[in-house]
């Protein structure tokens, strides 16, 4: 039997395929590389980088084109953190069910003045474990989990709004624990070094938050108030110091608030015996959960609304 050897053509086809195959794969490979790498820059906007950076690795950096998509797409505009929230929180597959509450240009008709001359922060908002993330139904498909201290900046928007100048401490505490050798159960030790320090920068301070996201069953952690739905909130305080009496009267007064204006939302004051949470640092500091590990931000931004006006409340209510 002849043996066939391939024609020219023959061949120049067969290199032709592999030429083309081996285009494909070096555009998968670059895209696959392009896409493992993407993460925000923001310039000058350090305070979002600090947002972002715990969480968040594979938004676009340096890439004006990812930019420009996102902020076409889906109104992002990543000089703006406000934006990732509010702009991604309008899809809602049942609206019977959730509804978005939150309004970021609402403000009560009379807004208190700042009691404070000097225009010094009267709230200082912090986060142990910043990097604490909720669910978020058009950002999952991206890989892109809103966290614990992106909404801490929604909540100083909002306490703003109604008068209450708030700054959000920008430091990580990641960073911190990876730069002093810590583990994640030691991050108190972290957010101490901050708050002993913001305490010590700013005397004027009348409320400390450390601001948390629980984790526990949907059912445990949403609440249906006139037909909306919103994250349930609990207060923490460490008995484990003598000042203990401070943070609990302030737990009191918000958790009463909430109850009255917001009934379902609480879940009320968890008291820990053995633990201070940093709570012996100042005496006007409280531990808030801000929901849960299953909660949608939509239901999230709903109660910071609520937990802006119960704290709006407790700074003036004399």
């Amino acid at each position: 039997m002849k043996k066939r050897f391939r024609t020219k053509k023959e061949l120049k086809n067969i290199l032709k395929v592999i030429l083309i195959l081996i285009i494909l794969l070096i555009i998968y490979f670059f895209m696959s590389h392009l896409v493992s790498k993407i993460n925000f820059n923001f310039d000058n906007e350090t305070l979002i980088f600090y947002i972002l950076e715990d969480s968040n690795h594979h938004l676009p950096r340096k890439n004006n084109v990812n930019k420009l998509f996102l902020k076409t797409i889906y109104k992002i505009d990543i000089t703006n953190p406000i934006t990732l929230l509010q702009n991604t929180s309008h899809y809602i597959e049942n609206k019977e069910e959730t509804i978005l509450v939150y309004n970021k240009d609402y403000q009560e008709e009379i807004t208190p003045v700042i009691k404070d001359e000097n225009d010094q922060p009267l709230v200082y908002i912090y986060s142990t474990h910043p990097t604490e993330t909720f669910k978020n139904t058009e950002l999952s498909i991206h890989n892109i989990e809103p966290n614990i201290k992106e909404v801490s900046f929604v909540l100083k928007e909002k306490l703003e709004n109604l008068g209450v100048k708030t700054i959000v401490e920008e430091a990580s505490i990641p960073n911190y624990l990876k730069e002093h050798n810590y583990n994640y159960n030691q991050s108190y030790i972290a957010s101490r070094y901050y708050v002993e320090k913001a305490n010590k920068n700013n005397p004027n301070i009348d409320l400390f938050i450390d601001l948390h996201r629980d984790a526990l069953e949907y059912k445990h952690s949403v609440a249906t108030i006139d037909n909306n739905k919103y994250a349930k909130i609990m207060f923490v305080v460490g008995l484990n110091h003598d000042d203990y009496q401070s943070s609990l009267n302030v737990a009191d007064k918000l958790n009463k608030y909430l109850n009255k204006n917001y009934s379902g939302i609480s879940r009320g004051i968890y008291q820990n015996k053995s633990a201070t949470y940093n709570q012996n640092v100042t005496n006007n500091m409280i531990l808030i959960e801000l929901g849960g590990n299953n909660n949608e931000l939509s239901e999230v931004l709903n109660s910071v609304d609520a937990l802006a006006s119960a704290i709006k409340e407790l700074l003036y209510e004399n």
